[in-house]
């Protein structure tokens, strides 16, 4: 395999293209849910919503759905009937679909292996509202291409929590670090319509 990075003068290899997808949906329980906290205790109101959101890859041989979920975890059933719905809607095999749990522990019981209890309306409602997260970045699908970009990073300098809200103090972009590269190949993709 040839060393692209120390070749300037020889041009990198053509590509297929990459084509990308993103979406976004609020999937925030009703107040009065309970929590997966450890405890049984019941949501009075909210803070911060909750969300599930697809990013969909397709380079026109394989698709891939990359799926992040604001909930404490999945276990291996409720996985299932989100892949099978995906590919239902999608056509996109399960086995090309990574779901990621956030592990938060303000979001809702939604597994039955649970010792507490689930609103298992709310569960299948989940399912779908994955699924068409899916669908949605899907269907949203457009030309990407690879770039070489300025790597910046945002920072963000947190207080302590007052009245249960986080507040920021300052806020600055930094330079990249030494012996950090200063430019990474970046993928641009199109942005999310949410």
């Amino acid at each position: 395999m040839k060393d692209w990075t120390n070749r300037a003068d020889e041009p990198l290899p053509e590509r297929p293209p990459l084509w990308a997808g993103a979406a976004k949906t609020q999937i925030t329980p009703p107040v009065g849910s309970v929590l997966q906290s450890g405890m049984t205790i019941t949501s009075t109101g909210v803070l911060d919503d909750l969300y599930s959101t697809a990013l969909v890859l397709d380079d026109g041989a394989t698709k891939v759905a990359l799926v992040g979920n604001d909930v404490i975890y999945m276990e291996a059933p409720m996985a299932a009937a989100i892949r099978a719905r995906i590919a239902e809607q999608t056509g996109i095999p399960g086995g090309n679909v990574l779901l990621n749990a956030s592990h938060t522990h303000s979001g809702p019981n939604i597994c039955i292996l649970s010792p507490y209890d689930v609103d298992m309306e709310y569960r299948e409602w989940l399912i779908r509202q994955i699924a068409d997260t899916v669908a949605r970045a899907d269907a949203a699908l457009e030309e990407g291409r690879p770039l070489l970009g300025q790597r910046r990073q945002r920072l963000r300098a947190m207080q302590p929590p007052q009245g249960g809200q986080d507040s920021p103090r300052s806020a600055h972009e930094a330079a990249p670090q030494a012996g950090r590269p200063e430019a990474e190949p970046v993928l641009h993709l199109p942005a999310s319509p949410d």
